[in-house]
């Protein structure tokens, strides 16, 4: 039998857990989405460019490329350099079509890319009547420029796919690679590549029926040929475990020296496979990565951001924290990280496609108390 003070420890012990728990259930998160740049304009990439907190952001105007070069915006009109309306010399003619850019990587990271300069990837339709997407990759003044040998056009070949190839869209590049997406044009099937810039050759990238790589993250510096990449990948064939379309999203690493994956790892909203998952973005963020994600649950489409710690074994569980669109209600896409900030698209009130940005909070200080609390609880339990 318990003695009176094994019981009364033992109460108080439960007593201060469900006051942790009440605490920590009563924390609510206070970052709300906030609408940044005008109606139509849709944030698609980022990257430092310096380690002063100014980083290039790249996107699309619905119908051009655009470019952002200052701090982390939180306004529809943020100011600093701003460049839109580029126009995409391809093979010495502009294009007449849609265009857009999705990931930029800076001299920050990569000085090959020289002082001033931006390096961007990203797609465009020859003309207005264009069935299929070509990829592009910018590199020159953030400015723009209408010299032909500032626009290289990329699309995956037939032997690489196999067959005809109908889009090919690149999403992001770090170092000396890129990578994408790409879709067959008869019958439609979709996987991701990777393209060597230097060596000017593509790699089929494939881990299901349909993949696709939406990020990349060099690793160990500018002349290191180790790389993590991102996306999501559907087993058209069913899996009872996973959601109805297929799809998880995946983090694994790359030696492009060696052409080898290793570390696999599936990622799902709250680690649940039967949750629709796409991974869009990565950055390094302390001791592993932040994602930029989007799922779909109960019909609707939302972002989330994740974070992947980096262990000696690979990869470790991913902590996830849940996008809420305070401005609209409506979906939202999480396309693109920086550091623990994430931003994507929603659809305004009015009926426009807007792009937002959110940062995650930090753990705020009553809810270290509460975890402090347990602690202390669990110390004097282990001493009693």
């Amino acid at each position: 039998m318990l003695s009176k003070w094994c019981l009364l420890n033992h109460m108080r012990t439960i007593l201060s857990f469900l006051f942790v728990l009440m605490v920590a259930g009563s924390v609510k998160s206070s970052a709300q989405i906030s609408q940044i740049f005008p109606d139509g304009y849709s944030v698609t990439g980022v990257r430092a460019s310096d380690a002063s907190g100014n980083m290039i952001i790249a996107g699309g105007t619905g119908t051009s490329p655009f470019f952002y070069s200052g701090p982390l915006p939180s306004s529809v009109n943020p100011g600093n350099t701003y460049t839109n309306n580029l126009v995409p010399i391809i093979n010495g003619s502009a294009i007449t079509g849609t265009s857009t850019f999705y990931g930029p990587n800076t001299p920050y990271y990569n000085s090959s890319i020289g002082a001033g300069n931006v390096l961007a990837v990203g797609s465009y339709k020859e003309t207005l009547s264009s069935t299929y997407q070509n990829g592009m990759m910018y590199l020159g003044p953030i400015t723009g420029s209408a010299s032909s040998s500032n626009w290289t056009s990329i699309k995956v070949t037939e032997s690489v796919a196999g067959q005809a190839v109908g889009d090919t869209i690149p999403h992001s590049t770090m170092g000396n690679l890129v990578v994408g997406n790409y879709n067959t044009a008869v019958p439609s099937s979709g996987q991701g590549f990777i393209y060597n810039i230097s060596a000017q050759s593509y790699k089929k990238l494939s881990f299901g029926d349909v993949t696709s790589a939406f990020g990349i993250w060099q690793n160990g510096g500018s002349t290191s040929s180790l790389y993590t990449i991102v996306g999501g990948y559907t087993l058209l064939g069913g899996d009872s475990q996973i959601g109805s379309k297929g799809q998880l999203g995946y983090i694994v690493n790359y030696n492009a020296s060696a052409d080898a994956f290793s570390n696999f790892t599936e990622l799902s909203l709250n680690n649940d496979r039967s949750i629709f998952t796409h991974v869009e973005g990565i950055a390094a963020y302390q001791d592993g990565f932040s994602l930029a994600t989007m799922s779909v649950k109960d019909g609707l489409l939302s972002a989330a951001y994740a974070f992947v710690p980096v262990t000696a074994g690979g990869f470790g569980t991913a902590s996830w924290d849940v996008i809420n669109n305070n401005l609209s209600g409506t979906s939202t896409t999480g396309d693109t990280v920086i550091d623990r900030s994430v931003m994507g698209l929603y659809t305004t009130t009015g009926g426009a496609s807007a792009s937002f940005v959110y940062s995650v909070p930090e753990p705020s200080a009553l809810s270290l108390l509460a975890v402090g609390i347990g602690g202390l609880v669990m110390i004097r339990r282990r001493r009693s």
